[in-house]
């Protein structure tokens, strides 16, 4: 992917599949909480643990959090995403936590 079809880019999903190999895992892991922070706003109700998730991985990416504490807080999120399907890029995004 070029500097032109990133910039235009609206996919998550191809723009983690273009920095493979190009940034370490964490630097795509904080992408990833970029991309899942410009839902931010939606994540209420059932979902407000998906903003404790996305903390967590930027802990992790950032080496000041564990695995462990991540991957706790992963089935309750799957659960939630589950239930509120209106988030059809949400279930792509979160496949990269797991």
């Amino acid at each position: 992917m070029n500097p032109q079809e990133w910039e235009y880019c609206r996919d998550p999903e191809l723009m983690l599949v273009a920095l493979r190999n190009k940034v370490s895992p964490s630097q795509a892991l904080l992408v990833a909480c970029g991309f899942c922070r410009s839902l931010w706003d939606c994540l209420d109700g059932d979902l407000l643990i998906g903003r404790a998730v996305i903390e967590a991985a930027e802990r992790f990416a950032r080496g000041e959090g564990t695995a462990e504490e991540l991957e706790n807080l992963l089935p309750e999120f799957g659960a939630a995403l589950h239930r509120r399907s209106r988030f059809p890029h949400a279930f792509k995004i979160h496949r990269y936590f797991l």
